[in-house]
């Protein structure tokens, strides 16, 4: 039980992070009416620098932004990925829908649970 907490407190780093990522996006989306296919676009640092104690990188890419656990992560989530989809209106607005195929629920924020 307290391995889950510990585990569950890395993998949330990564939802913090990709915050400054979603800003990106969303100010790209803004400015050209169009969603970033990658860092540069955004006008982000390459995913390799876009990391954190238990997040390698997080990078955009195909219009979504993957953050992937490494460093001092739990060894069951290294290498691991959680995903960000946005779902963008008509008026540009985003909501953002977020999945892991590979970490299990326990372990997600609630915003990433049974997606």
């Amino acid at each position: 039980m307290r391995r889950d907490y510990i585990v569950k407190s890395q993998v949330s780093e990564g939802t913090i992070l990709a915050y400054r990522v979603r800003a990106a996006f969303e100010k790209y989306l803004e400015e050209f009416g169009d969603i970033p296919t990658n860092n540069e676009h955004a006008s982000l640092p390459p995913g390799s620098e876009v990391n954190g104690k238990y997040v390698s990188q997080i990078y955009i890419e195909g219009g979504e932004i993957i953050v992937v656990y490494g460093k001092a992560v739990d060894e069951d989530v290294a290498g691991k990925t959680v995903v960000f989809v946005p779902d963008v209106s008509r008026d540009h607005d985003i909501s953002w829908t977020c999945t892991s195929s590979d970490i299990p629920d326990k372990w997600l924020p609630s915003m990433c649970q049974g997606h």
